[in-house]
């Protein structure tokens, strides 16, 4: 009993493999990248990133500015061009010691065809420093698949 049942249920899987190769399906082993990437880290054509997280007025980089007299919250806006059907979160890395951010939440998944959008907002949490100083931080956006960055310049001033 237990041969038979083995043989069929070689011969159905073998018969389905036929039949989803003749009506159009590819083996899940035939799908694979042929890169030899891992397929948990690789995207489909489908799921490439179509958003790109651009410095806010051109440029290559954003800047923020910090008080030397004073401690101050500054919004940083971030925007996304394209499109994207999942939440990407934002943030800032790379942070002098002292300075944090504030996470107001994920972008919702949205559109920003026209690249003039801003598409989320957090804000940092600079401690006075004195008039010149000037760090390079980052700010990222990611979507659980892709991370993105461009560089965020923190240049304290007498006054902002």
């Amino acid at each position: 009993m237990r041969t038979l049942r083995r043989t069929t249920t070689a011969a159905l899987g073998l018969a389905g493999a036929l039949a989803a190769v003749t009506l159009g399906g590819v083996p899940a082993a035939a799908a694979a990248p042929a890169s030899g990437a891992d397929a948990s880290t690789s995207r489909t054509a489908q799921q490439a990133a179509t958003w790109e997280l651009v410095a806010l007025g051109g440029g290559g980089s954003q800047s923020v500015c910090g008080e030397a007299a004073s401690d101050r919250v500054p919004h940083v806006y971030v925007q996304l061009d394209g499109s994207w059907s999942t939440e990407i979160e934002i943030g800032a890395g790379d942070l002098p010691p002292g300075v944090t951010y504030n996470d107001f939440g994920a972008v919702l998944p949205g559109a920003n065809e026209s690249g003039t959008e801003v598409a989320g907002v957090f804000s940092l949490n600079l401690p006075a420093a004195p008039a010149g100083t000037t760090h390079r931080a980052t700010l990222w956006a990611t979507d659980g698949s892709e991370r993105q960055t461009v560089p965020l310049v923190i240049e304290w001033k007498d006054d902002c």
